[in-house]
């Protein structure tokens, strides 16, 4: 599941086979096991209103910005139908979404390298062998890096 923004995809939850959900169990146990995969299976949803919250703000303020734009080009005599006015309003809006997609992935990876770092707190804490969060990182990384590909 996904939610759509004006600059993009972003996820909102992440799929955690029930192959993944067994092996953790059997490491931690019923409990614990069943803890970590519910916290790896929601990857991106405690963010995902913090990000399309600053989506809405910021497409706000990048409209403000559109207007004062086409203000000075009209105050320096270029009409906005022109293809000067066009290349210009592409070029703003282009640098606008290269940054909005970018704090919107470090928001993203944000969030996932905190959940990550205390599932392999938790895990060291509990005792196990740290191999199974290698097994983990490796289901995660695809979802980390995907959340990159956003910015």
């Amino acid at each position: 599941m996904a939610t759509s923004t004006s600059s993009g995809t972003v996820p909102t939850s992440t799929a955690i086979s029930s192959s993944t959900t067994s092996a953790l169990d059997e490491t931690y146990g019923k409990g614990i096991g069943t803890a970590l995969s519910t916290a790896l299976s929601g990857l991106g949803t405690s963010t995902s209103n913090a990000v399309t919250t600053t989506n809405n703000a910021a497409m706000t303020t990048g409209k403000e910005g559109f207007n004062t734009l086409q203000g000075q080009q009209a105050a320096a005599g270029i009409s906005p139908n022109s293809s000067s006015s066009a290349l210009e309003g592409s070029d703003y809006w282009a640098q606008f979404d290269t940054n909005l997609n970018s704090t919107d992935a470090n928001m993203e990876l944000s969030e996932e390298n905190t959940l990550i770092n205390s599932l392999q707190t938790a895990g060291s804490e509990h005792g196990a062998d740290e191999s199974t969060f290698s097994k983990i990182s490796s289901i995660a990384t695809p979802i980390i890096e995907g959340a990159a590909l956003l910015a």
